[in-house]
């Protein structure tokens, strides 16, 4: 079974609201389901592509997933950044795209008050940093040092595949054959190597006014005749593109009203 966690990572409370503003997300609620609808003898793929979120939803999925007694493989397409990282490390086999990036910072909040309750939001930040070590230096295989890994925290390191694996955050990268491009693409390269776009244009045109390939739906091709295209309606849907007085559309005023919600973030 293959399950994606990508998006915002929330906790599962939240995640109707993030559902309802069309917002990608995976929550501990989404890994749950998954492992309770896993077929017995089959592993649970986790195709991860998130910047992260709540430090806690992340806490939860990872220990979910040390503590299902299945085996489950991350395969990290383009990155597993802040809680993902953490995500990443609950899992059997971690592997990485060649193209796939690892991201480890401090988890950080807003707060609000005296003297004293901002001194007990700084230390639950030194206990939840604490905790994320715990799960990167558990898997790290003595690779990295807790030392080295707190200091790599404390730099918000961006770390490529070679360097994740180095660094027992990841365990491999995975490689595969060269597919042959399509016969229809081919003397599409430039001399340096890349895709000339002029070229690439006149036979996306080709091909789609001799019918070989359907035309985009945004970027219809002027008839061979010269006739006009057909007009592409561009309208957003009634139900979503009503801007207030303000300028601001709907779905950013409920971006912005959670993003005021967060609490310990990673």
């Amino acid at each position: 079974m293959r399950v994606k966690v990508n998006g915002e990572i929330v906790m599962s409370d939240d995640k109707w609201l993030y559902d309802w503003c069309e917002l990608e997300n995976t929550a501990p609620s989404d890994i749950r389901r998954a492992l309770e609808e896993l077929p017995e003898g089959e592993e649970l793929v986790l195709e991860i592509n998130s910047g992260g979120g709540v430090v806690m939803a992340g806490f939860e999925i990872y220990s979910l997933l040390r503590q299902s007694g299945r085996r489950v493989v991350a395969e990290v397409q383009s990155y597993a950044a802040s809680a993902a990282s953490t995500i990443l490390q609950g899992c059997t086999v971690r592997r990485m795209s060649p193209v796939g990036q690892v991201m480890i910072h401090n988890p950080s909040c807003m707060a609000w008050g005296n003297a004293a309750a901002l001194g007990q939001a700084a230390q639950m930040l030194e206990a939840g940093k604490e905790s994320i070590l715990n799960a990167y230096e558990l898997r790290s295989g003595g690779k990295c040092s807790r030392e080295e890994l707190s200091r790599l925290m404390d730099e918000e390191r961006w770390m490529s595949a070679q360097e994740a694996v180095e660094r027992g955050l990841a365990d491999e990268i995975v490689t595969q054959t060269d597919e042959g491009a399509p016969a229809w693409a081919g003397a599409l390269r430039n001399a340096a190597g890349g895709t000339d776009i002029g070229t690439l244009r006149q036979r996306y045109e080709q091909l789609v006014r001799s019918g070989a390939r359907e035309a985009d739906p945004l970027h219809p091709v002027v008839p061979a005749d010269g006739g006009a295209a057909a007009p592409q309606d561009k309208s957003d849907p009634p139900a979503q593109g009503a801007e207030d007085h303000t300028g601001i559309r709907w779905q950013d005023e409920a971006w912005l009203d959670l993003e005021r919600r967060k609490t310990i973030r990673l």
